[in-house]
């Protein structure tokens, strides 16, 4: 049985999603992208994304499916985290950010990605994502562990290659 939260915090998100869905249009604009509504207000983004690598970068693999709203249970600043909550949304490959477009050497220290490493964009949604994603399904199996009887748990998202990249 769900809890009392969980159910506030699901219809507060369709409720904001179906509002900031009858707003406006999306558009991109350079390394900023602009989600205004008719009034002005800033809106947040329908549906699904996909994303690719920078243009110059030629694909390894197929590019990802983002559903964007699944995602609005969550904290914007989970995954946009140098959002000042007004502004734009800046594109993750935003000079400062995640734009670097090839590896660094060693990118990883004691298991985790460097600051270094992360200025390379493969990188970022790799650990952004994916490390989401396993966190997710840690807190799965341990609520699995923990209760007898549940109805529902919390779905985690994709962690192996073609889940993401399908062929």
């Amino acid at each position: 049985m769900l809890g009392f939260r969980t159910i506030a915090m699901v219809l507060s998100s369709l409720m904001i999603a179906l509002f900031f869905g009858t707003l406006g249009m999306a558009g991109q604009t350079g390394q900023e992208t602009f989600y205004q509504g008719s009034d002005g207000a800033l809106c947040v983004p329908m549906g699904n994304f996909t994303i690719d690598p920078p243009a110059d970068i030629k694909p390894l693999r197929a590019s990802v499916n983002f559903p964007h709203t699944r995602h609005f249970i969550y904290n914007c600043k989970r995954c946009h985290h140098k959002w000042n909550g007004v502004q734009p949304v800046k594109t993750c490959r935003t000079s400062g950010c995640h734009e670097q477009a090839t590896p660094t050497e060693k990118p990883l220290k004691d298991g985790s990605y460097t600051d270094t490493g992360m200025k390379y964009y493969k990188y970022a949604y790799h650990n952004q994502c994916r490390g989401c994603h396993q966190e997710i399904r840690l807190q799965k199996e341990e609520m699995a562990k923990s209760i007898q009887t549940v109805e529902h748990l919390p779905e985690a998202g994709p962690t192996g290659c073609i889940e993401c990249h399908p062929k």
